[in-house]
């Protein structure tokens, strides 16, 4: 009858969905056919890797034709997981990872997240963005309820595009994709979102947000870009705070002039939002006075300048700078960048060269500089961690 029809039709679906299971398994199989050996310099991912492995074990013992609909899709969550686990790991072995820009990205975590080291930074490469899947989304709950397998260690996935794995210049803008992770584990937005709109007709709001208040788009629609807004002026100011004006150069370069749209504020009001915060803090607005407040009551941190100046000299003189504190990281960026934009001839003068350098040339000297002023201080430290006590 009616109820044997509905059971078959149940039955039927039901095996089409564990075939399409079985398809999304297979790839899964053939992914970690290249993956399973991948080596890792960092601990921390070889031991999430190892979990993984684990995990893989549990999967081939299912038997997928005999899962219910909600078991599906948690299976379905757990093997999407697994692979975009798998990718960005893939990106994060020793010959792939942008290892220097990573550390410097660690040591701003550091100073924003109490537990920092419950979270591994890993790249992929793609368009600069930030992905919040695997920090705040992921099936950890199915895994450990079901395989009884504990991920003690969440992935902070930030893409950069692949031509620019050694790019220290444009890089810089990484910092600003680490503040949407702060962002997103501290909650800071809502708050902010909160006496934003409630103050609305201010003149500092309506230069920020020129929205804000007007009726012609409906208020739901007008609070949802706001709060993608302030998650960018965010990440932004995030951003300032140790990589001074880089975090604008290149932001000026690829956004272009870019207006208004509905996940990103226009590109001069980003700027200007920048330079309001570098500039002197008896000028805030109302708008950057909202933020600092507001972060400071969410997340006991101040929004304030994180990095030590270096002088350029070393650089122009062709030698990796000396870093000794590791604020001092954090403006091998500018002063990168300021080489870049102001004084290329300095090399010519300082080197005594009879021509000037082309480009090209300047552009590789800088990176490479910047990259081993970074390897140099890393390698200082882990020295020193590592020598035996002095005796007394």
């Amino acid at each position: 009858g009616r109820r044997q029809r509905q059971r078959c039709i149940r039955d039927r679906y039901g095996m089409i969905n564990s075939q399409f299971l079985k398809l999304h398994f297979s790839q899964l199989v053939k992914a970690w056919k290249i993956s399973k050996y991948n080596s890792y310099s960092d601990a921390q991912k070889q031991n999430y890797h190892n979990n993984l492995s684990e995990l893989f074990s549990c999967l081939k013992k299912v038997n997928f034709d005999l899962q219910s609909p909600t078991e599906q899709q948690e299976l379905k969550e757990v093997i999407d997981f697994f692979i975009l686990s798998l990718q960005f790991l893939n990106n994060s072995t020793v010959n792939c990872v942008p290892y220097e820009i990573v550390e410097c990205l660690k040591v701003a975590m550091n100073e924003w997240i109490d537990k920092c080291n419950n979270y591994i930074i890993v790249t992929s490469y793609n368009q600069y963005s930030f992905n919040p899947y695997l920090v705040v989304s992921g099936p950890y709950t199915i895994i450990k309820t079901r395989f009884n397998i504990i991920f003690d260690k969440k992935l902070v996935q930030i893409n950069l595009p692949q031509h620019l794995s050694n790019d220290y210049l444009c890089n810089a803008v990484l910092y600003h994709e680490l503040g949407h992770f702060i962002d997103q584990v501290q909650n800071i937005y809502p708050p902010i979102k909160s006496i934003l709109w409630a103050n609305k007709d201010k003149v500092d709001c309506q230069k920020y947000f020129p929205y804000i208040s007007d009726s012609r788009y409906p208020e739901p629609y007008r609070q949802a870009i706001l709060q993608n807004h302030i998650k960018e002026y965010f990440a932004d100011i995030f951003a300032a705070q140790y990589i001074r004006e880089s975090s604008f150069y290149y932001l000026e370069y690829i956004a272009g002039k870019n207006g208004i749209s509905e996940t990103h504020p226009a590109t001069s009001n980003r700027v200007l939002f920048i330079k309001e915060f570098l500039s002197d803090h008896h000028k805030f607005g109302f708008v950057l006075n909202t933020f600092i407040r507001e972060i400071k009551k969410q997340t006991n941190k101040d929004l304030l300048l994180r990095y030590i100046d270096i002088s350029p000299d070393d650089l122009l003189n062709l030698i990796p700078n000396e870093i000794i504190h590791k604020e001092q990281l954090h403006s091998l960026f500018y002063q990168g960048w300021n080489i870049w934009l102001n004084r290329q001839d300095d090399f010519k003068i300082k080197n005594n060269m009879r021509e000037s350098l082309n480009p090209s040339i300047i552009y590789q000297i800088i990176n490479n500089l910047i990259e081993k002023s970074i390897n140099n201080y890393l390698i200082v430290k882990k020295w020193k961690t590592h020598q035996p006590l002095a005796h007394i």
